[in-house]
């Protein structure tokens, strides 16, 4: 069991760690820009 799940496990990691790098990306430039607007 333990050696099955091994190789999707990183797959995984890595597609969460890229659509939190994308959310984080977005939502500093949409603050960026409403800040922007603010000022």
């Amino acid at each position: 069991m333990g050696t099955k799940t091994l190789p999707w496990l990183p797959k995984i990691i890595l597609s969460f760690r890229a659509i939190v790098q994308i959310i984080v990306i977005t939502g500093f430039g949409w603050l960026f820009r409403k800040n922007k607007s603010n000022a």
